[in-house]
């Protein structure tokens, strides 16, 4: 070959070396783009699945947080209360955190330490409040399958409130003490949130919120009743009304519960979604 074929061949290789560059380049470039988009979706898909149980949740880490819903079934739900009961734990099944666990509790009768347990469970999917990537679409349906599964399960159980047995007592502050015994809702739980879903009106041994006439009065009953350590709980009390117990549930009942509570440890206390009122001390 001569010295000008040589060099002939020499130039053309390096032409189409850069015209194959020239047409890798834009994948690669898009592939970059997706995997920054992605948030490192490649080495996620290489992460071992993790470890689930019969509850969905995570056996191979500990549990980080923790939703109890405490039912009181004492007495018989209003048509508008159930309809209320049944919107607002929708919507409390939709904010359960990944991996985080709902369990639904009935105080029934008079069992203030035999709780019902109706449903306790983990999320395995992201949630509402911590979406997935825009590119997990599959992701999405399985957190939307989830959904329909547990909130069914939920719909399911508030629907037989009207079978719950009544009692002569509603003793809420002492069905509370049992809650930091369970292994899901101890101290060493990071987070953990208890919606209180009753009128509040507290009655049993220790006395009755019904034959009070003070706020006062009324916390000192739940002292006697119970002293749960709930040490960095939040609680959200959300009231059914009775308006035939209207002026006893403001002025006594919820300044009460809200003292109480905050003196067993509660982080925060709210009622309905709003602070605690200024106590009132007379009805």
């Amino acid at each position: 070959m001569s010295r000008y074929s040589e060099l002939k061949t020499q130039a053309e290789g390096k032409t189409k070396a850069k015209q194959g560059e020239a047409r890798i380049n834009p994948l690669f470039l898009l592939i970059c783009f997706a995997m920054i988009v992605g948030g490192g979706i490649g080495a996620a898909g290489l992460a071992p699945a993790p470890q689930l149980g019969a509850d969905m949740c995570r056996t191979d880490q500990p549990l980080a947080a923790s939703t109890v819903v405490l039912v009181d079934a004492t007495d018989p739900f209003t048509e508008a209360q159930h309809r209320q009961a049944t919107q607002d734990l929708k919507k409390i099944v939709e904010d359960v955190p990944r991996s985080g666990k709902l369990t639904l509790l009935f105080l029934q009768g008079d069992r203030a330490y035999d709780l019902q347990e109706r449903v306790s469970q983990c999320n395995p999917m992201p949630s509402a409040s911590n979406p997935v990537n825009i590119l997990l679409h599959s992701v999405r349906r399985e957190r939307a399958k989830w959904l329909a599964t547990f909130g069914k399960e939920v719909e399911g159980a508030v629907d037989k409130l009207d079978e719950a047995p009544r009692g002569e007592t509603s003793p809420i502050a002492e069905a509370l003490q049992v809650l930091p015994l369970r292994t899901d809702f101890h101290g060493q739980v990071a987070n953990r949130r208890l919606i209180l879903v009753s009128d509040l009106m507290q009655r049993s041994a220790g006395g009755s919120f019904y034959t009070l006439n003070s706020a006062g009065a009324a916390q000192a009953v739940l002292t006697a009743a119970g002293r749960p350590d709930l040490t960095g709980v939040r609680v959200d009390l959300m009231l059914l009304q009775r308006p035939e117990q209207t002026a006893r549930q403001t002025a006594i009942a919820i300044p009460a519960w809200c003292g109480w509570l905050k003196a067993r440890g509660a982080s925060a206390v709210t009622v309905n979604g709003g602070a605690c009122p200024a106590p009132r001390e007379t009805v």
